[in-house]
């Protein structure tokens, strides 16, 4: 089952997709950056600065789903990039 789509406003005012979902009430919820055309340029953006999403949406993740969450967000998203570079 789908979520509600909220907008989170990134630093500089620009407004990004994010969907959350869950399966049932006991599910973890998902939480998914929905790709769209609008944001390309900050994309782009996030891109060349080597920002991701999820750090130039970190005060509207945190609005939403708090400082402790954000922290943890940060922890797994380390050890993704870790694993994923092969160090």
């Amino acid at each position: 089952m789908s979520g509600p789509l909220f907008l989170a406003v990134g630093q500089d005012s620009t407004v990004f997709p994010v969907l959350h979902t869950s399966n049932n009430s006991l599910a973890p919820e998902a939480v998914n950056y929905d790709r769209c055309e609008s944001c390309s340029a900050a994309c782009s953006l996030g891109k060349a600065l080597k920002v991701p999403v999820y750090k130039f949406l970190k005060d509207a993740l945190i609005r939403k789903y708090g400082e402790d969450w954000y922290k943890e967000l940060e922890v797994v998203a380390g050890l993704y990039l870790k694993e994923k570079s092969g160090a």
